[in-house]
């Protein structure tokens, strides 16, 4: 089964270089406390940032693209909370 392109997620990949992928949490981000629409446009404005559902198998994910990896490390930062869907499993030796 082949999968349609997403022409929105396709021009964020080519206008926002740095790619974060985080996991939804189970309750989605209002269920549990969280509001990183509100601190993406608050802090970086539409223009430096875009956030798109990730596409991954096996879990519910959401990619936010960034211009400049200190605007995704200032976005980590404020949610510590908010796991990286990396879709490795746990560290070995973890």
């Amino acid at each position: 089964m082949t999968r349609r392109s997403n022409p929105t997620r396709d021009l964020a990949e080519k206008t926002w270089p740095i790619r974060v992928c985080i996991r939804v949490p189970e309750l989605g981000f209002a269920g549990a406390g969280l509001d990183p629409h509100r601190w993406l446009t608050k802090e970086l404005g539409p223009q430096d940032h875009a956030m798109y559902s990730a596409g991954r198998p096996r879990s519910e994910s959401t990619a936010v693209y960034f211009r400049t990896l200190e605007d995704a490390a200032r976005f980590l930062a404020a949610f510590p909370t908010l796991e990286l869907a990396d879709d490795t499993g746990p560290a070995p030796g973890g």
